[in-house]
């Protein structure tokens, strides 16, 4: 597994496994009011209880390659997975089974499936969450949070991939260079927006 050698600056500091449990709190504030994951979580309580989990589940690797990062006082969280450490499709799968209704279970499984057709086939950086605290949101933490890890694409001409689960996110997202590639909608599920972002020179993707 590729260890990433972890950055530090005056708004971005790497997340290490002694502050895990706080990154995971913060996405957890940060997704409450997130389109797709409350349409997998309604219940209140049954969001507190699962979506940590799913969290650890679809990013956490990011914590063991040190590509995981936060913002001072753990306003804000990213987890970056490198090259070749994709989340583990089964046991992503096997939480949402485990978690969901069938109903829901079904159409979430459908979404994750459409998911595969847009991932980069060559080598890419996944950006499998990032999330400010809702009371913190709109004051450019997540901008900040993002900004050390864009330079290091641009300087070492890596492929970068998301996929936003929030249509109001896509302007930020392409701020930063990432271009809109698909819209994923299955049922009454709100979309998801498959985003990669291609290395720069001056503002400019890369020949």
């Amino acid at each position: 597994m590729t260890v990433i050698a972890p950055f530090a600056s005056d708004d971005v500091v790497a997340t290490g496994v002694k502050d895990r449990d706080r990154s995971i709190k913060t996405l957890t504030l940060a997704f409450s009011v997130d389109p797709f994951v409350r349409f997998c979580y309604p219940n209140p309580v049954s969001y507190l209880v699962h979506f940590p989990n799913f969290a650890e589940t679809l990013g956490g690797k990011a914590f063991t390659c040190g590509s995981a990062y936060h913002s001072g006082e753990h306003l804000g969280a990213a987890l970056w997975l490198p090259p070749h450490t994709l989340p583990d499709e089964k046991d992503v799968f096997e939480h949402f089974e485990r978690t969901l209704d069938p109903p829901t279970t079904k159409t979430v499984l459908a979404v994750l499936n459409q998911m595969d057709r847009y991932q980069p086939e060559e080598p890419h950086w996944y950006l499998a969450f990032i999330g400010v605290d809702v009371s913190h949101q709109g004051q450019g933490i997540g901008s900040k949070l993002l900004k050390p890890m864009i330079d290091k694409f641009d300087h070492e001409e890596c492929l970068a991939y998301l996929e936003s689960t929030n249509a109001a996110n896509i302007p930020l997202y392409e701020r930063l260079g990432f271009n809109l590639i698909g819209c994923i909608e299955v049922d009454d599920c709100p979309p998801l927006f498959p985003m990669v972002r291609r290395p720069q020179v001056a503002g400019r993707p890369r020949s």
